[in-house]
C-alpha cells in the first residue's frame, strides 16, 4: 500500500462519511469534515503508521489538501531515510 492509500485509510476512520471518496484534491476539513479533535488524532495515528515526527502547528494547518497532506509525509519519509 502507498502513502496516499496508507493516509486515506486513516482519514476514512475519522471522516463524517467513511464511505466517501478521497482524492488528492480533497479538502480535510470542508470535504472530509475533520475538527481539530479528528486532526489531533489523525497527527498522532501519522506518527504511528509511518514512524514519523509531526510537528502539528507547522505541519498540519498549511497541508489542508490531501496531495499536500501526502507529499508532507512522503518528504518526511525521505528525511528519515525509509
Amino acid at each position: 500500500m502507498d502513502v496516499f492509500d496508507r493516509l486515506k485509510a486513516i482519514l476514512l476512520v475519522y471522516a463524517q462519511d467513511s464511505d466517501m471518496e478521497i482524492g488528492p484534491d480533497s479538502d480535510l476539513v470542508g470535504d472530509v469534515g475533520l475538527n481539530s479533535f479528528d486532526i489531533a488524532q489523525i497527527v498522532f495515528d501519522i506518527e504511528q503508521e509511518f514512524d514519523i515526527p509531526f510537528i502539528v502547528d507547522i505541519d498540519f494547518r498549511s497541508l489542508r489538501a490531501m496531495s499536500s497532506l501526502t507529499a508532507r509525509v512522503e518528504e518526511l519519509l525521505a528525511q528519515k531515510g525509509a
